[in-house]
């Protein structure tokens, strides 16, 4: 290489080492720039702008929301068939609320509400198919649903809550034993298909073989014999998971003795897995008959029961009855996944607030029964969620009176006001964590129930050889997130 040559490479490597250099020191110029700005910002050093984090609870706009109601009692249902089985005698669904729609799953509106004073109600009777409750407006949670099942070849009522479809939900209830039917429901009210995937808590543990998810399509209800997976066993709870979209789980639980038959019951939901659960107004009728008939085998079931589980691992429940102005305590102790039914036969006749404390998180509810050996009847009970402001409830038409029982969360004591919005009359009630407060709301009357504190509450029918309750609650502290600005 010639000497010129050699001096017109140095050059051009200088020339290229000096390029670099400059694209080098303006990338760090410009990353150190956008560290001081992003500084500056975060130490809030602009004039005017004040960037102290803040929290603030927050009412999200209006939006539609739906809850969805099981529909009749059913028959011929399959685990491996996506259907619905037979519809066993009807139902009835009744609501109460503002801006409110009742309508089929797929959005149809099949009946227009009345107005009293404000409120809308409206009762759909002979229904053969589930139901859907849209609500809108600002105080869509203050609405109550409920439905009543009845006739066919299955005995007894069934009064359950009308449901806001979820992503999680435990149910208990049931028996897979010979003449007991207990039935998984999965309403779909949504416009995508849904994914179930249940976890089965047995007398004998937990479930442990796979059980295959259960496609529910859209705007459909998928009915599942639990026996299918569980049989011979009585004591359940069902734990409902779902992918792609919400579902409402229901359990409907029959009784046949030999050709006899022994009731029927459609329970909702109840609260999830906590180290508390209150359950107010479990019913004991008729307790002297209903001992003398559990020496017969046949009838073991026909005796009240707390049924809890532990999920997760070993615990000691402690259990408080309250009611008559006595308390009972008793304790039980919970082996990691098995459901456990607690006899509550020493209970004299009368409606019972059973808190239940445990150190690990459990599932509570209760039977109660009815009827005797002419005209038995069952209804299971779940734990609830306290609700406190105001609600709106009706009272279905066609079935006995109802009897509204309150008690307060804690040991404090709540004052509840139950205003008729139909007619003239109104109640105002002391709701503590002692004997409940109770209160008869005759059928097929609208209430406003405006509690002053956190309070739980259950609906009683019963009369003549019927017994049904339900949970009664209220979401508006679900209709609440809380928003952090940074």
């Amino acid at each position: 290489m010639s000497q010129a040559d050699s001096r017109r490479a140095r050059r051009v490597a200088a020339r290229s080492v000096v390029r670099i250099g400059t694209r080098v020191m303006s990338l760090l110029v410009c990353v150190a720039l956008l560290l001081g700005a992003a500084f500056v910002l975060w130490r809030g050093w602009i004039p005017g702008i004040a960037l102290t984090p803040s929290a603030q609870r927050v009412l999200p706009a209006s939006t539609t929301q739906v809850q969805a109601c099981a529909g009749p009692l059913r028959t011929g249902t399959s685990a491996t068939t996506a259907g619905a089985g037979t519809a066993v005698g009807t139902s009835t669904v009744t609501a109460a609320g503002t801006e409110l729609e009742l309508g089929t799953l797929d959005g149809t509106v099949t009946e227009q509400p009345a107005t009293l004073n404000g409120v809308q109600t409206v009762q759909s009777t002979g229904l053969t198919d589930p139901l859907a409750v849209r609500l809108s407006g600002a105080r869509a949670s203050d609405v109550t649903a409920l439905q009543t099942a009845s006739g066919g070849s299955l005995s007894g009522l069934s009064l359950s809550s009308c449901s806001t479809p979820s992503f999680d939900s435990w149910i208990q209830a049931g028996s897979t034993t010979t003449g007991r039917n207990t039935t998984l429901l999965l309403v779909n009210p949504s416009d995508l298909p849904a994914q179930a995937k249940l976890t089965l808590y047995t007398s004998s543990g937990v479930y442990t073989q796979q059980i295959a998810a259960l496609r529910v399509p859209a705007h459909s209800i998928r009915a599942v014999p639990l026996a299918a997976y569980v049989p011979n066993l009585p004591a359940l709870t069902v734990r409902v998971r779902s992918d792609r979209a919400p579902v409402a789980s229901f359990v409907q639980s029959d009784i046949t003795r030999v050709l006899q038959a022994g009731g029927s019951e459609i329970t909702a939901a109840g609260a999830a897995p906590a180290t508390e659960q209150v359950l107010t107004g479990v019913t004991i009728q008729n307790s002297a008959t209903q001992n003398g008939l559990a020496s017969d085998s046949s009838w073991s079931d026909a005796l009240p029961v707390l049924r809890l589980l532990s999920p997760n691992g070993q615990t000691r429940a402690r259990i408080t009855i309250r009611g008559h102005g006595k308390t009972t305590t008793l304790t039980q102790q919970l082996l990691p996944g098995m459901t456990t039914d607690v006899p509550l036969t020493s209970l004299e006749d009368g409606d019972y607030r059973i808190t239940v404390h445990a150190s690990r998180r459990v599932v509570a509810s209760a039977r109660g029964v009815s009827g005797g050996q002419d005209s038995p009847e069952f209804s299971w009970l779940s734990s609830g969620t306290a609700f406190s402001g105001s609600l709106l409830l009706r009272v279905p038409e066609g079935v006995p009176d109802a009897r509204l029982t309150l008690s307060a969360a804690g040991e404090t004591r709540t004052w509840v006001r139950v205003t008729r919005v139909d007619a003239d009359g109104s109640h105002t009630l002391e709701a503590g964590s002692g004997d409940p407060a109770e209160v008869t709301l005759p059928a097929g009357s609208v209430w406003k129930i405006r509690a002053s504190g956190l309070v739980f509450a259950s609906l009683t029918l019963s009369g003549d050889g019927q017994l049904a309750q339900t949970v009664i609650s209220s979401e508006s502290d679900r209709a609440a997130i809380r928003i952090r600005e940074q």
